[in-house]
């Protein structure tokens, strides 16, 4: 044919052609595919992920990042599928179709295994079943043009999917409101108005799962010899020794300390939910250093995003997620990768890069300890040791007949740790000549339980002294005398 309208086989209109034939062809098993990758691997990853908007805090992701994510999800497992069996294309018709039955087949089969473990738990043997099952349904495409037809209209769930995950999840607070909020100018007036030319230094660390029973040495005092750090601070500040958190859990217990206000069940911890807080207040007269770890309060004007180098640490997460679906292991409802591993050196390197020297404008610091919270594999120095798993005797979040006092051992040992950091801290504001001056807060978001038969971190009538009562100390700017207050205040009086 291309010889008879006077072009060469290998002509740019030859293979302009040949390239839209190969598009027409290619586009309806591209969408059947689609269609079965979306049930397969989109669906768990985004449903999981939706649920967990501090996956993409961690990650330092924002909007932009978030719909990157699921349009890679949607898009990378069809094309790269489609790609390979479009190879099959150079022997002929018939490998092709070949190809694209063993395609649909393989992915039915996983469909069908995933679909046996969500009603069930399912034996090794139904593995086999479910790759027979799958075989026939490739063969029942290569036979039934229906089939095809059904598989095509099919691919919509994908959008339906994503539809649910940007829209209609808590992670729809990231997309449509996110960390995309200004400082108002009427707020920022009233700070400079209040503050005036040379506000003090603000320090604010919030330690994570740190119950005040566990600071006492017997006598209502925070023990010296275990806590020398958190002491020396009491020794120049207020303690407020009846503070309870507003809440047990981290996702709302911190959005608490950073705004003032009780914590609505599900709202995602991001500016968008939660627009007046410590980082809106201070941001327009204050520089701000802030080290959040699971929440994302911080707009991004003052706290930019990682951009879309974040997306491919998400997909690398999706990928664990989905083998560990497929392989039928449990993971926590929250999805922290990466946020607990090397939290103590993080919060080291986070405090030798800070510049606490007055001067300019004042800063705020904010961060976000992971410790001494779970896992347990921190000594006091901040070395790590081989720690077999969580302590004996912790079945699914309660406490069984042995174990407890190994666990609040290992609980000392990570406060210690963090404690040695808080010195750190100390010693840097010192030498920088901003210790006096500075406002600082150390406090906790919640504690943590190791009582007979209760939960670790749940509340009950045998564990709330443990989980309710959280260290608070506040050291005012050139407050040099320790007092002990024993008013009733909460978490959410911190930030007034």
């Amino acid at each position: 044919a291309a010889r008879d309208a006077g072009l060469s086989p290998t002509s740019p209109g030859t293979l302009s052609a040949g390239l839209r034939r190969t598009v027409r062809s290619e586009a309806p098993l591209w969408l059947e595919i689609a269609a079965l990758t979306s049930f397969v691997i989109a669906r768990p990853v985004l449903g999981s992920f939706g649920r967990s908007t501090e996956v993409f805090i961690v990650r330092g992701a924002d909007r932009w990042e978030v719909l990157a994510f699921s349009a890679a999800l949607l898009l990378v497992p069809p094309l790269t599928a489609g790609a390979f069996g479009a190879l099959f294309r150079l022997g002929g018709e018939v490998p092709r179709r070949l190809a694209h039955a063993a395609t649909v087949g393989l992915l039915s089969s996983v469909a069908l295994w995933q679909l046996a473990q969500h009603l069930t738990d399912p034996p090794p043997a139904v593995v086999v079943a479910c790759l027979v099952a799958g075989a026939g349904l490739g063969a029942l495409r290569w036979k039934a043009a229906w089939f095809a037809a059904f598989l095509r209209y099919a691919a919509v769930g994908g959008l339906v999917f994503a539809g649910q995950f940007l829209l209609d999840s808590p992670t729809a607070a990231i997309v449509l409101s996110g960390r995309d909020r200004g400082i108002d100018p009427d707020v920022t007036a009233a700070v400079e108005a209040a503050v005036g030319d040379d506000g003090p230094p603000v320090v604010v660390v919030a330690l994570d799962g740190l119950p005040t029973n566990l600071l006492l040495d017997g006598r209502g005092r925070i023990d010296a010899s275990l806590y020398p750090n958190l002491a020396a601070l009491a020794a120049d500040a207020t303690w407020y020794r009846n503070n309870t958190t507003v809440a047990p859990f981290t996702l709302e217990a911190v959005p608490a300390i950073l705004t003032g206000t009780a914590p609505t069940d599900g709202s995602a911890p991001v500016t968008g939910r939660y627009p007046r807080n410590l980082f809106t207040l201070l941001g327009g007269v204050y520089e701000v250093h802030a080290g959040e770890r699971l929440t994302g309060l911080c707009p991004v004007s003052l706290c930019p995003a990682a951009g879309l180098r974040a997306v491919p640490h998400l997909l690398a997460d999706a990928r664990e997620l989905w083998e560990m679906q497929l392989r039928g292991e449990g993971r926590s409802g929250l999805l922290v990768p990466g946020a607990f591993s090397g939290r103590y050196e993080d919060f080291g390197g986070w405090i030798d890069e800070q510049d606490f020297t007055p001067g300019g404008r004042p800063d705020l610091f904010f961060y976000h300890l992971l410790l001494p919270h779970d896992p347990w594999d921190y000594l006091p120095d901040g070395s790590r040791y081989a720690a077999l798993g969580p302590p004996s005797g912790l079945l699914h979040g309660y406490w069984g007949d042995w174990g407890t006092d190994v666990a609040r051992q290992r609980h000392v040992l990570q406060t210690q740790a963090a404690d040695g950091l808080l010195g750190r801290l100390f010693d840097r504001l010192r030498e920088a000549g901003a210790y006096d001056d500075a406002l600082i807060v150390v406090t906790a978001d919640h504690g943590y339980s190791f009582d007979l038969d209760s939960p670790w971190r749940g509340l009950s009538e045998d564990n709330f002294d443990d989980i309710m009562w959280a260290p608070l100390i506040v050291k005012s700017p050139n407050q040099r005398a320790g007092r002990v207050d024993d008013v009733n205040i909460t978490t959410a009086d911190v930030l007034p």
